[in-house]
């Protein structure tokens, strides 16, 4: 849920931004008032002055609640452990970063792929369910030279690698692994002391492969594979063995970015494409194309900073606008080998998203805030299509969010710091238009189109809430040790559409240890 990932985000920034001291700094606290940082582009690195800060720990999160979309398991339970750092070296600079995670997923209906919703139409899904086990590993390195040919270049490069699996212990047994890959080389070039442009490029591709395994082989089961908005390929696969499913896909892009420094004031400009197309395959000794996915991405951010003595302040807007279509293939054995005889667009997606954000932010001293607060205001909308037989869906949503965070400090080597947040989210439009195949049945759109409609048109209030405890000794002065926990809330405020729909709320809590030194 991305109001989620948003929270997390705001809630893990606390005590210092510059290394001053040597006061230990936490890496996630390093692109608040750095903009180069929060672009694409890993030339970055070196323009924005970043101190040595390393951060590790470990935790736990649990999410639970009927206030969710379809495909989402009713509890998820998660072990995690994370490590970064920042550290210059030899005139240059290199950032990295490894995730691991152990996840349980209680009660998972209508998915058999490791993320349902990341936006390809050609789900594969059982009526069965159950419970789900998986682990995502996630790796990340950042690069960027010293200042090259008579101080005017910096050379960069990003590589980014995640890794996923995941398996059901029923029949039909779906066993996933995917895998994502993408490299960022990239560039700036300093046209004077107030200037700068910046490029980067992008390849990455994406893996994912579903295998089904049937234990008990005097059982059949149907096997629902999807083609966006309700539709499935009618009839379903019966299922009494085994059965597997491949997505490849590839993208490529890139960003250019222009920067503005004039003494206490900072602009920075960035806009960027992506290209991805994903095709899926069914079987293996004699595969069956299923379709093919294709996303176009454009985007833009706007950053501006000014920072007068001790108090900071940040204003960004962004855009982002995503074209998404689904090509259908159709084919028939024909003296042992696949022919296409259709294969024409049947889906198209659009997507578009707006924010504007405030930051005022208060410095104790060079490298810890007193407080800071932030407004936004988030703007979503999507219109979804099937054309034949034609079937159409919109909505759109506002959302307004706040969030403050203070600290205290008790002595040189222990501190406090408690964060809040709010949100509102209110629907603007809603408009489904579903028309089923004659040679189908309803229940896809019955179990899942329905009630995902139901959610995204829904009304919901979010409040949420974190604070940090952190401490060391003077024997460990290099270091600081922390306990954090998180908490947050989202409840329905407005009444569901049909009986089916997700109502009432949905909670997470996180608990954290470790250290930032």
């Amino acid at each position: 849920m991305k109001h989620i990932r948003i929270i997390l985000c705001c809630c893990a920034l606390s005590s210092a931004v510059y290394a001053q001291n040597g006061q230990p700094v936490q890496p996630q606290q390093v692109t608040l008032l750095k903009p180069w940082l929060q672009t694409e582009n890993a030339s970055g690195l070196k323009l924005s002055n970043v101190p040595v800060a390393g951060y590790t720990y470990l935790g736990a999160n649990l999410e639970n609640g009927d206030f969710k979309k379809s495909q989402q398991p009713e509890k998820d339970k998660q072990f995690m452990f994370h490590s970064s750092r920042y550290q210059p070296l030899k005139g240059g600079v290199i950032y990295g970063s490894f995730n691991y995670a152990q996840q349980y997923s209680d009660n998972v209906r209508w998915n058999d792929l490791l993320n349902p919703y990341r936006g390809t139409p050609y789900n594969m899904v059982d009526s069965i369910g159950g419970n789900w086990k998986k682990q995502l590993f996630d790796m990340e390195v950042k690069a960027a030279t010293g200042l090259l040919a008579h101080e005017k270049l910096v050379l960069g490069a990003g590589l980014q690698y995640s890794v996923g699996t995941g398996a059901r212990q029923n029949d039909p047994r779906p066993l996933n692994n995917s895998g994502d890959f993408n490299i960022k080389p990239s560039l700036i070039y300093l046209l004077g002391k107030k200037h700068q442009i910046g490029i980067n490029g992008l390849y990455g591709f994406y893996n994912e492969t579903v295998s089904f395994e049937v234990k008990n082989t005097t059982v059949t089961h149907s096997l629902y594979k999807l083609l966006g908005l309700g539709q499935y390929a009618s009839p379903p696969t019966i299922l009494s063995t085994s059965a597997n499913r491949n997505y490849n896909g590839k993208r490529y892009g890139g960003a250019f970015q222009y920067n503005l420094q004039v003494n206490r004031w900072q602009w920075l400009t960035e806009v960027a494409y992506t290209s991805y197309e994903e095709n899926v395959t069914d079987g293996s000794g004699l595969p069956v194309a299923g379709g093919t996915y294709k996303r176009q991405e454009y985007g833009g951010t706007s950053t501006w900073l000014y920072t007068p003595g001790t108090f900071a302040h940040r204003v960004s807007v962004g855009y982002q606008m995503i074209d998404g279509s689904g090509i259908e293939s159709h084919q028939k054995l024909i003296d042992g080998f696949w022919k296409t005889i259709l294969e024409a667009k049947f889906y198209a997606a659009s997507e578009s998203n707006a924010r504007l954000e405030y930051m005022l932010v208060k410095n104790k001293t060079a490298s810890q805030y007193a407080w800071y607060a932030k407004a936004g205001v988030s703007w979503n909308d999507v219109e979804n299509k099937y054309l034949v037989p034609y079937s159409r869906q919109h909505f759109s949503s506002i959302r307004y969010d706040v969030t403050g965070a203070y600290t205290w400090s008790f002595g040189k080597y222990s501190g406090l710091e408690a964060q809040v947040y709010g949100a509102y989210q209110s629907n603007i439009d809603g408009y489904l238009n579903y028309l089923l195949m004659t040679s189908g049945t309803n229940i896809i759109a019955q179990r899942m189109l329905y009630p995902d409609h139901d959610y995204y048109t829904a009304n919901m209030l979010t409040a949420g809430a974190g604070v940090q405890y952190h401490f060391s000794w003077k024997e460990a002065a290099a270091a600081r040790f922390f306990i954090k926990l998180n908490g947050i809330t989202t409840q329905r405020t407005s009444a569901p559409l049909i009986p089916t729909g997700p109502d009432g709320g949905r909670n997470r809590f996180v608990f954290t240890i470790g250290a930032f030194y």
